[in-house]
C-alpha cells in the first residue's frame, strides 16, 4: 500500500530511497499533509520510521503490543507507545532534518489501545483545522490520514477490551471469538465516530476506504479469525489467506452519484496497492502511462470502474517469498509450488501443519473443535501434497508441490481442481504465470546500501538525498544494532525493559 507495488517487489521493512516514493510522498508534492495512527511494521530504524517515509505526523505502535491495555511491545517488551513529527505541531523546531519524537504519556489504569489510536486521530484531525480552517485545496491544506488499528490482532486470548466493547458480542459462545468480537467493535466505532467527525467539521469532500492485508487467522487457538467458506489462512495463499473485504465511503461527488451506492461491487477485483493509485491520483499525482504488463508490477487507479460495477484488474501475481505463487487472470486462478494438506498435526497452533484447509466457525469448545478439525484432516480421502511437496534450497517447487487451477467466480471455495481437465487452459495460465513473472524481473527495489536487508546493519552514515528524512547521525550506530528495535539516539534502544520505564511527561498543552 505505502510503495503501492505488489510484495515481491518490495522487501518488507526497507525502504529504498532510489526507487520508492511512497505514498505521502507523492501527496506532499501535491500540497497534502499527511498524518498517520496506528501500528507500524515497515521498519523501526530511524531512517524507515513514518516520519522518515512522507508521514509528517505518526502516533501509534512499533511493533503488536503486549496487550491491549499494556504500552510494551509483545516481542521485546520495551516501551512501544510514540509520537513522531518532521512538521512543526508540538515542537517548534521540528523538521524534516530534525525530527522530533517523544514516548506517550499514557495512564497505565485507563491505557487502552484502540481508543488511544482514535481519540490521537481526532487530535491530528483538530490541530489540522484549527491550523488550516478546512481539509479543501481552495480554503486551506488538504490532508491524508492512514488509520491503522491494532484491533483485531492477538485479541482472543486478551480480554482487557473494556465492558462496553462487549455489549454485541454476548451471542458468541466461543471465548477467543467472543474477545475478537470485542475488538471489531473498536472498528466500527472508529469508523462511526471519523465518519461524523468528518461530516460535521469538514465542509470539503472526503473519500474513505477500510481495506485489509490478509484474511483472519484460524489456526491458532488464540486467533478469533474466520475464514469460511473460504480455503485458507493468513499467510496462505488460498482465497482464505488473501480475500477481504473493503468498504468505500464519504463525500466525494462521483461516489455520490454512483448507482453502487449500497451494492456489493461484483464485476472484478482489485489488490491492496491498487488504492495506493487511487489516493494517489485523487489528491493530484500524475503518472506517465506504464506499459503492457504495468498492472502486474504496480498499483493502478480502479475507482471509476468500481462506482460504475466494470471490471476492473485484468490479472493479479503474487510471488511468495516461500516460493509459491499464484496468477488470478479473469475468473481463474492458477497457483504452483503450494502446500497443502496434514503434517505432524499436533499441539494448539497449526499454522504450519494443516495447510489449504477450510476452517468452519468455531463452536463454544476451542479443545473440542481443533479436535474435530485433525479427524477431518486425518481422513484418506483429504486433499494433501505433503508427502511429496518440499523446499528446495529455501523455496518450494512446482516439481515437488505440482499446481492447482479453479475457477474462484464459480468455485470460491477452492474446492475443484481443473489442472487435470483443462489441460489447454492450464497451459495457457502456465504461459501466462511465467510471462508475468519475467515482466518483473530486475523491478525489485534494492535496499539503500546502508541498510541490510533486514533493516537492522547500518553501516557508515549515509548522506541522504530526499528532504523528508532524518539527519545522518539519527541512523543506528553498529554498537546498537540488535534485532529488529529502532536507534538509541531515538529512546528505544538501550531503555530497561516497560515495566521499570517511568512515562514521559504529558506532551505540552
Amino acid at each position: 500500500f505505502i510503495a503501492g507495488r505488489p510484495s515481491h517487489l518490495v522487501q518488507p521493512k526497507v525502504f529504498s530511497r532510489s526507487q520508492e516514493v511512497t505514498l505521502m510522498q507523492k501527496l506532499s508534492s501535491t500540497g497534502y499533509l499527511s498524518y498517520m495512527v496506528g501500528k507500524w511494521h515497515c521498519g523501526v530504524q530511524a531512517a524507515h520510521l513514518p516520519t522518515s517515509r512522507g508521514f509528517n505526523r505518526f502516533f501509534g505502535l512499533l511493533e503488536n503490543p503486549l496487550a491491549y491495555d499494556s504500552v510494551c511491545g509483545h516481542k521485546t517488551n520495551k516501551y512501544n507507545v510514540y509520537y513522531m513529527e518532521n512538521t512543526a505541531f508540538e515542537n517548534s523546531a521540528s523538521s524534516a532534518l530534525d525530527p522530533f519524537m517523544r514516548r506517550h504519556y499514557a495512564d497505565a489504569e485507563d491505557y487502552y489501545s484502540p481508543t488511544e489510536l482514535q481519540e490521537e486521530a481526532f487530535r491530528f484531525l483538530n490541530d489540522h483545522v484549527a491550523r488550516y480552517g478546512s481539509a479543501g485545496k481552495t480554503a486551506g491544506v488538504p490532508l491524508f490520514l492512514y488509520f491503522a488499528t491494532n484491533a483485531i490482532r492477538n485479541s482472543g486470548d486478551d480480554d482487557s477490551h473494556p465492558s462496553r466493547f462487549y455489549a454485541n458480542c454476548t451471542h458468541v459462545a466461543n471465548p477467543q471469538r467472543r474477545n475478537g468480537c470485542a475488538a471489531s467493535a473498536t472498528i466500527n466505532l472508529a469508523i462511526s465516530e471519523l465518519t461524523t467527525y468528518m461530516d460535521t467539521l469538514y465542509d470539503d469532500d472526503w473519500l474513505g476506504i477500510v481495506s485489509s492485508d490478509n484474511g483472519g487467522s484460524a489456526w491458532n487457538f488464540n486467533s478469533p479469525g474466520n475464514n469460511y467458506p473460504l480455503r485458507g489462512n493468513k499467510n496462505e495463499i488460498f482465497e482464505g489467506g488473501v480475500r477481504v473485504q473493503s468498504m468505500i465511503w464519504g463525500t466525494y461527488p462521483p461516489l455520490l452519484s454512483s448507482r453502487m451506492i449500497g451494492h456489493t461491487y461484483s464485476a472484478g477485483f482489485v489488490s491492496i496497492f491498487d488504492w495506493h493509485a487511487t489516493f494517489a491520483e485523487l489528491g493530484g499525482w500524475t503518472t506517465a502511462g506504464g506499459a503492457e504488463d504495468d498492472h502486474i508490477n504496480n498499483g493502478v487507479n480502479y475507482l471509476g470502474d468500481i462506482l460504475e460495477n466494470r471490471t476492473a484488474r485484468p490479472e493479479l501475481l503474487f510471488v511468495s517469498g516461500s516460493g509459491s505463487a499464484f496468477l488470478l487472470n479473469g475468473t481463474y486462478k492458477l497457483l504452483e509450488a503450494v502446500p497443502y494438506g496434514p503434517e505432524s498435526m499436533n499441539g494448539p497452533n497449526l499454522a504450519t501443519k494443516l495447510r489449504g484447509h477450510a476452517w468452519p466457525v468455531r463452536g463454544a469448545s476451542t479443545e473440542l473443535y481443533f479436535a474435530s478439525q485433525i479427524e477431518v484432516a486425518s481422513s484418506a480421502s483429504y486433499p494433501s501434497n505433503e508427502a511429496t511437496c518440499r523446499k528446495h534450497l529455501g523455496k518450494y517447487t512446482v516439481d515437488s508441490c505440482g499446481r492447482l487451477l479453479f475457477d474462484i467466480e464459480a468455485d470460491p471455495e477452492e474446492s475443484t481442481d481443473l489442472s487435470g481437465s483443462d489441460v489447454e487452459l492450464l497451459n495457457q495460465l502456465i504461459d501466462r504465470l511465467q510471462r508475468a513473472k519475467a515482466s518483473s524481473a530486475g523491478l525489485v527495489m534494492a535496499p539503500d546500501s546502508d541498510i541490510g536487508p533486514d533493516g537492522t546493519s547500518c553501516a557508515s552514515a549515509p548522506s541522504w538525498d530526499i528532504p523528508t528524512c532524518v539527519r545522518a547521525t539519527d541512523v543506528c550506530q553498529n554498537e546498537d544494532v540488535v534485532g529488529g528495535s529502532c536507534a538509541e539516539e531515538y529512546g528505544f534502544r538501550g531503555q530497561p525493559l516497560c515495566e521499570s520505564l517511568p512515562p514521559s511527561p504529558p506532551p505540552p498543552s
